[in-house]
């Protein structure tokens, strides 16, 4: 009988641990997703619903002068034509030259190649701020500062670039059998024919990961942007959101649909290469 009532004790004890689990998660998904949907929905009422109290958790008429307001009075095509231009070379230059270095860390020795390693770890703690002073003034010397150059260089060079970049795909790299790349250079196959026919087929989802990283990183940066850019025709989106903040009002309704706008390139991306990804990775553990 005892130890009927002890089992009982041990199940409740479980069950009251698991739905108390539940109710964190519930909790903290509710934290996570609660703004971003206060900021998708905010979009589609109007300003003087915006700024109704007590705020209303659902509009009562969807309007999408917030979006028309934010492409004809505040040039939001332009920013968001300057952010896919600079993200999009960002990604690019910086998921290729990580694949080949994270190709050189993980399959070639030479001496540097633990010291690199730590380095790459040690940058992740250096605030980013330290790197403006030095860059801005390297810049102005060179004559691109407020230009896309200036911004693609920095993204790539900082520690949200090529630095991350190798950290990701090295982790990736390193289960690979490097039976594979000694068989192919028996079989006469050289460093490059190697990179192209086996590291980046078995390596795909480790460098999609790596770009969407990437991708995201650059599309929502601001810190470098605001001060490196100086001319609104230049502004990427998150720099463009100044512009809905008047000396006596902000443009709630501009900036809501605006943030939207933001979030949409990121989550669509990661919508459509997401199965890729998962198939990629599938197809890498059965081989």
């Amino acid at each position: 009988m005892e130890i009927v009532q002890e089992g009982d004790g041990i199940m409740n004890k479980k069950l009251t641990t698991k739905i108390l689990q539940y109710i964190s998660l519930v909790i903290t998904l509710g934290i996570i997703i609660f703004p971003v949907y206060w900021i998708i929905i905010s979009s589609f009422k109007t300003k003087e619903e915006i700024l109704t109290y007590p705020p209303k958790l659902f509009p009562e008429s969807f309007t999408l002068d917030n979006y028309v307001t934010a492409f004809s009075e505040y040039d939001v095509l332009t920013f968001l034509k300057n952010s896919l231009i600079v993200t999009v070379l960002t990604m690019l230059l910086t998921v290729v030259i990580a694949a080949f270095a994270a190709y050189a860390m993980c399959f070639f020795k030479f001496a540097p190649a633990k010291m690199l390693t730590s380095l790459l770890y040690i940058m992740q703690v250096l605030p980013t701020i330290t790197m403006m002073v030095p860059l801005m003034t390297i810049y102005r010397m060179m004559g691109i500062q407020n230009t896309y150059a200036s911004l693609i260089l920095t993204y790539t060079a900082s520690i949200t670039g090529i630095p991350i970049a190798l950290i990701l795909m090295t982790g990736h790299f390193t289960g690979i059998p490097k039976e594979l790349f000694e068989s192919a250079s028996i079989d006469g196959a050289g460093p490059t024919k190697a990179f192209f026919k086996i590291l980046l087929p078995l390596g795909m989802p480790g460098i999609v990961c790596t770009a969407i990283y990437v991708f995201v990183q650059a599309w929502q940066e601001f810190m470098f942007a605001v001060n490196l850019i100086t001319t609104p025709d230049k502004y990427t989106l998150p720099i463009g959101l100044q512009s809905f903040v008047g000396m006596r009002s902000t443009d709630w309704g501009g900036m809501m649909a605006t943030c939207t706008l933001i979030a949409v390139p990121a989550v669509l991306l990661f919508t459509l290469v997401q199965n890729y990804f998962v198939d990629n990775m599938s197809g890498a553990v059965k081989e």
